[in-house]
Formats: C-alpha cells, sequence, structure tokens
C-alpha cells in the first residue's frame, strides 16, 4: 500500500533553546493543519535542548528527532532534516520562534497545484511585544500581481524563515543550505531558489513570530 505523504514537513534546528523550545513545539504540534510531520534536529546542544526533544518526541508520533554530537551549524542542521522530510511542502522554524495557530492551514487555503514558494507576513517579537515586518507591505501591494517585481524578490530573499517551499522543486534543483559560510545562509539559499523563478504565491498575513532580541541568535539584527 502507498504511504501518503505529509503535507508539510516542518524542519525545526535546535542549539542550546532550552527557555524557548517548549513554546516552539508546541505552536507546531497544535497547529490546525494535522497533517504534518515534524523534523527537530539537535545541532550539538549543550543545556537541556535534547532532554526536551526526547520528552515530546513520546508526546506525539508525528515528531521525528535526530541527533549531530558536534554543533555544526544551522546550514547542516536543515539540509540534515531536508534529506529525509517527506512533505509535499518544507517549512524551516527557528526553534526560538512559533506559529500562529492557524499558519499552515491558512499558507495551504486555495494554493495551486504548480505553487513552488509560498511567502507570507512575520512579526518581529523585540522588547514584549509583536511588530508587524516592512515586508507585508510588500505582500499587501503584490499579492494579485501576476508577477513579483525584482524588489519585492530581494525583500523576500532575506530569511528562509515565512515560506513554505514545494519539497519536489527544491529537490528538482538540488537546492540546499551553503554550509561554507557563517552568515547570510537563509538569504543564499533563497538567492537560489528565486534564481530558478519558482511559481510563487504571496500570503498577506503576519503567521509567524519571529524572536529577534535573543542573546546567541544569528538573526538578532535582520
Amino acid at each position: 500500500m502507498e504511504v501518503t505523504k505529509p503535507k508539510v514537513s516542518v524542519i525545526i534546528p535546535c542549539y542550546n533553546v532550552e527557555k524557548y523550545l517548549r513554546q516552539c513545539l508546541d505552536s507546531v504540534i497544535n497547529q490546525t493543519l494535522k497533517d504534518i510531520e515534524i523534523i527537530c534536529v539537535d545541532d550539538g546542544s549543550t543545556d537541556e535542548s535534547y532532554k526536551i526533544l526526547e520528552e515530546y518526541l513520546h508526546m506525539d508520533d508525528r515528531l521525528i528527532v535526530l541527533r549531530q554530537d558536534i554543533n555544526q551549524g544551522v546550514s547542516i542542521a536543515r539540509n540534515t532534516g531536508l534529506e529525509i522530510a517527506k512533505g509535499e511542502y518544507i517549512m524551516f522554524v527557528d526553534s526560538d520562534d512559533w506559529l500562529n495557530p492557524d499558519c499552515l492551514q491558512e499558507l495551504l487555503f486555495d494554493t495551486k497545484p504548480s505553487t513552488d514558494i509560498i511567502c507570507f507576513g512575520m512579526n518581529n517579537f523585540i522588547n514584549n511585544a509583536l511588530e508587524q515586518r516592512e515586508d507585508i507591505k510588500f505582500l499587501q501591494k503584490y499579492k494579485n500581481s501576476q508577477t513579483v517585481p525584482p524588489e519585492v524578490i530581494r525583500n523576500l530573499a532575506l530569511n528562509a524563515c515565512g515560506k513554505l517551499f514545494k519539497k519536489d522543486f527544491l529537490t528538482r534543483y538540488n537546492i540546499k543550505f551553503p554550509q561554507n559560510i557563517q552568515t547570510c545562509e537563509d538569504g543564499l539559499f533563497c538567492l537560489l531558489c528565486f534564481y530558478k523563478e519558482p511559481d510563487i504565491k504571496l500570503v498577506d498575513k503576519c503567521l509567524y513570530n519571529y524572536r529577534r532580541d535573543r542573546i546567541g541568535s544569528a538573526c538578532m539584527d535582520v
């Protein structure tokens, strides 16, 4: 009997995020869209992060937990998850961020089979408050456009979060995160995707909450 693919594979790289990890995992587990798999890659954490992942592993059979004994960086962790992902679409979630409960259901509503990338809005979480990111203005302006202008593409290419990527699209072009750089790996990954002229859908809703002010986060200033 053919095994049905989950609709979305959510890939979560984890490194020393014991303070925030439960909020992240709860937000994914409790999505209104239930047809998902959740791939957590512990990247050599030295705190309680891996124990938390083991705890959740026994709570929900949609979880898959992988462990890298040595910290190798977010790109390798994401690529490790990508290698085993079976979902029709891929979402990358940072382990100190969290999703709105209806995030995945909203994104996939009325999506054409030809859609390669779904781009949507994000909130910044800073000083204990949520603020819409500036890119929501682009999404609102061009959501019904047949083509997305280059200046909008440049803005959307800053972050791999805030997007759903069709797995077949990434596989067809062998697109992975670059592993030999320390910063801007998200931007390079997205540029590799947009270079292939994907079919893009814009959703003008902020459905992802992005923690900017965590000490040690690579994305504090994005």
